[in-house]
């Protein structure tokens, strides 16, 4: 039925195509697929242009708040700076801005496997103390790869701030580049496909191990400049806090306003 007569989502698939995001921006293969097709993705990103700068991130997303998406805005801003830097360019504001949207700026990020999740933070008491991941990683991935930002102040025109969104840790990937964030990293440097690896303070672990493997990794702490809090909680924002507060917890501030 088209539009206008009785509803049929297959109308609007046919309009919008019968995914949230574009396959060719997801990247989850097949275990025995997985390191070519890895190189295959991206060295098509590092073809984009002649003077291409990837960086990559990583994080679970589980639980969505603002401070995801700041994260992943602080990352292509930090590759932005990259490739000014790379070309003796000082990295004003004004200039980090204009290089956002530039096909030179590749911003890839790996989002944890469910499996991963599971095994990290499920039924520890700071991690919320339920079963985790609450979104699957399909969900997730989907959020992570619908970021956007506004090509410049009140313009009107939004781009994705990921250019692929893919995953580690899923136990089915060992072995392969997939099999952690920081094999990955490795995997990529050695075939140069890789310029920048943007890594959590909080992820000691992964930042160990990419130092030791030369990486260089560029080291963010959103605890320590939060990008906004939780206007109920007047804290960082934080997945535990919300399942927290799904759960019951009482919080400060449970009725807020924008302007408040």
């Amino acid at each position: 039925m088209a539009f206008g007569g009785t509803p049929d989502k297959q109308d609007v698939f046919q309009v919008f195509g019968a995914t949230l995001r574009s396959p060719d921006r997801l990247l989850y293969p097949r275990p025995e697929e997985t390191d070519q097709a890895v190189t295959a993705v991206f060295s098509s990103l590092r073809r984009r242009s002649d003077h291409t700068n990837i960086t990559l991130a990583d994080g679970a997303f589980d639980v969505p708040h603002d401070g995801h998406e700041w994260m992943v805005r602080h990352t292509r801003a930090l590759g932005a700076a990259a490739s000014l830097i790379a070309r003796s360019i000082e990295p004003t504001p004004d200039m980090v801005r204009n290089m956002l949207i530039s096909p030179d700026v590749i911003t890839a990020i790996t989002v944890d496997a469910d499996h991963k999740v599971a095994h990290v933070k499920s039924g520890f008491a700071e991690k919320g103390g339920v079963q985790r991941p609450i979104y699957p990683w399909q969900a997730r991935a989907d959020r992570v790869a619908g970021y956007t930002f506004e090509t410049a102040p009140a313009s009107g025109l939004y781009v994705p701030t990921t250019d692929l969104v893919t995953v580690e840790g899923d136990h089915v990937h060992r072995g392969t580049a997939l099999e952690s964030f920081v094999s990955l990293a490795i995997f990529l440097a050695e075939r140069d496909l890789l310029d920048n690896v943007v890594i959590n303070k909080e992820h000691s672990a992964a930042l160990t191990q990419a130092t030791e493997a030369g990486l260089n990794p560029i080291i963010i702490n959103p605890d320590d400049i939060p990008f906004g809090l939780n206007p109920q909680t007047d804290r960082p924002w934080s997945s535990s806090d919300l399942i927290r507060r799904a759960q019951g917890e009482p919080v400060p501030h449970p009725i807020t306003s924008p302007l408040d």
